[in-house]
């Protein structure tokens, strides 16, 4: 597989995290709680696409397990939401494995990248059907919410895609970019701070 011309996960890692300094620092639970949250997700879009990189493509399993982990995070974030202790503790691992990523010190198959894409189109759409569930399309925070799962899943599709078609998978991803920067940006009261529940 050649290397990307265009990182579209880190673009969307971007701008996650401009919305991050946009519309969440101002809350208490920054530092605390969605720090993390956030670089937990951004951690996961860099490696995806810096494993389809020549240089790293050895680190195939890696990028599996960072989706996973953001997958866990995300659990947790809804489920725990009394402690961040586990949350910091899935960024901590995150680091390690990012180290690990770089130092090229796992060699394994690039199957393992597409993997780590299949569980981000997965997410991506169970988390755009939960928004749909949950905050509906009535409200500008419900329709950009659902407008975020799917651009993780467009992005997702069409990295899985490259192999069959890379024109195709190329205007898949950038529509999902597209996406995610209309999402990060236009979002209502709190940016994407609403992918965590309030404290």
């Amino acid at each position: 597989m050649t290397k990307l011309k265009i990182p579209y996960f880190l673009a969307a890692g971007f701008v996650l995290i401009v919305s991050m300094m946009l519309y969440t620092v101002r809350y208490a639970s920054f530092l605390t709680f969605l720090l993390p949250i956030y670089l937990t997700e951004f951690l996961a879009f860099l490696v995806l696409d810096l494993a389809t990189w020549d240089k790293f493509k050895k680190g195939s399993f890696i990028a599996f397990l960072m989706p996973c982990f953001w997958f866990l995070n995300q659990v947790l974030t809804w489920t725990v939401s009394n402690s961040t202790i586990p949350i910091w503790l899935i960024f901590v691992a995150q680091i390690g494995l990012i180290a690990v990523f770089l130092m090229g010190l796992v060699d394994t198959s690039e199957t393992w990248t597409y993997a780590g894409g299949i569980v981000m189109l997965f997410f991506g759409v169970a988390k755009a059907a939960i928004d749909i569930l949950v905050l509906g399309v009535a409200s500008n925070t419900g329709i950009m919410m659902v407008l975020w799962g799917f651009a993780i899943a467009l992005m997702s599709f069409g990295y899985v895609l490259r192999p069959v078609s890379k024109r195709v998978s190329d205007g898949i991803q950038l529509v999902g970019v597209l996406f995610a920067i209309i999402s990060a940006l236009a979002i209502q009261n709190g940016g994407l701070g609403v992918l965590v529940p309030p404290f």
